[in-house]
């Protein structure tokens, strides 16, 4: 049933046609997702599926949304939270089929209708286009099982994703003209999938939270260029290819060697990731002063070097690696990128689940 589901839903989205969309006198955006996040995991068989939904995750999604577009729009639009205006589906169900239903017909509705009707005459706008919660196909393992909303999805690795849907109502008509779905996702480390949000671990909840923020603040961009309203021109979310040739969505650590530390983390918090860092991946610490750390990583002949400079509130890493020759001199040879990147992961990882700090 979830599949049929998946395939009627994704199958009925209409593409957004930008030039109607930014050929419009007045608009008006509504920001309705609603208010919980899901959690989500496939396993290698239907029984190893898992799904939950939690309104107690304390991230203001709409809020996180709202910003991001007024950061990337070209022109004047009304930006509205849902809440503000009383705007929210309501998502009374445990029920994953349940829900799909939900989604596919809650457009049809005369009562969200008519609120979109009231809202297009009292604000003066011709069109409103109303962002949601949406659902596509598990692009992240790439099963049949449909992903929606935004939270937390496990399967072999871990993901923090959104899934954002774009209809445009037509204040005129009373109709919804187009629509769009945008999906994307970044892995993150040693976050473990929970039957329920109460489940997770204090840590792992710091983690999940504030990855959403970041993973949200990347796919919005690519919904507004889908109406027109984006300054920069976006094609598809981003993918990576792992060695046996299969896409995935990539990594939440920043690209390059230089990480900002957060703003809720303190230096000494930045200085003990860089620690666990090197204990979980195996290196050994060699020197650990006056802002610099150093760590080594031997196998076979080779010698793998890291050193971790932090200054200006960001570690700047420095990977290096060498032969060791008979004599016992070094020779530098090309560095094992995949080990430089568990580093990053694993750093990265420890300060997305540290406790606030006071310090800045």
């Amino acid at each position: 049933m979830l599949l049929v589901l998946a395939v009627v839903l994704t199958g009925c989205v209409t593409p957004v046609l930008p030039e109607k969309i930014a050929a419009a006198k007045s608009l008006a955006i509504i920001s309705a997702v609603e208010p919980d996040v899901v959690g989500q995991t496939v396993g290698f068989t239907v029984f190893g599926n898992g799904w939950w939904m939690s309104n107690q995750v304390g991230v203001d999604t709409n809020a996180i949304i709202l910003d991001t577009i007024k950061a990337n729009l070209k022109r004047d639009v009304r930006l509205v939270h849902g809440r503000e205006v009383g705007f929210y589906p309501e998502r009374q169900t445990e029920n994953l089929g349940d829900l799909y239903k939900l989604l596919a017909s809650e457009d049809t509705t005369k009562a969200n209708r008519d609120a979109l009707m009231k809202f297009g005459r009292e604000w003066g706008v011709e069109k409103i286009l109303l962002i949601q919660s949406g659902q596509l196909r598990d692009w992240m393992r790439k099963t049949s099982v449909p992903i929606y909303g935004v939270g937390h999805f496990s399967g072999g690795n871990n993901w923090v994703f959104a899934v954002l849907r774009l209809k445009v109502f037509d204040c005129a008509t009373g109709d919804f003209k187009s629509g769009a779905v945008v999906g994307h996702a970044l892995r993150i480390e040693g976050v473990e999938w929970r039957k329920s949000w109460a489940e997770y671990s204090t840590e792992d909840q710091r983690a999940v939270r504030r990855a959403m923020p970041i993973v949200l603040r990347e796919t919005v961009p690519y919904l507004m260029v889908r109406a027109g309203l984006a300054s920069e021109p976006l094609g598809e979310p981003p993918l990576v290819t792992n060695f046996a040739g299969v896409e995935f969505p990539p990594s939440i650590v920043p690209s390059g060697n230089v990480i900002s530390i957060p703003n809720w983390a303190s230096v000494d918090q930045a200085r003990e990731a860089v620690l666990f860092a090197f204990k979980e991946r195996e290196w050994t610490v060699i020197k650990d002063a006056d802002g610099v750390l150093v760590g080594t990583h031997p196998k076979g002949k080779k010698l793998a070097v890291c050193t971790a400079r932090i200054a200006d509130r960001k570690i700047s890493m420095t990977p290096e690696c060498f032969e060791i020759k008979a004599d016992g001199s070094r020779l530098p040879v090309e560095y094992i990128e995949r080990w430089h990147e568990n580093l990053k992961e694993s750093l990265f990882g420890y300060l997305l689940a540290v406790p606030n700090s006071a310090q800045n």
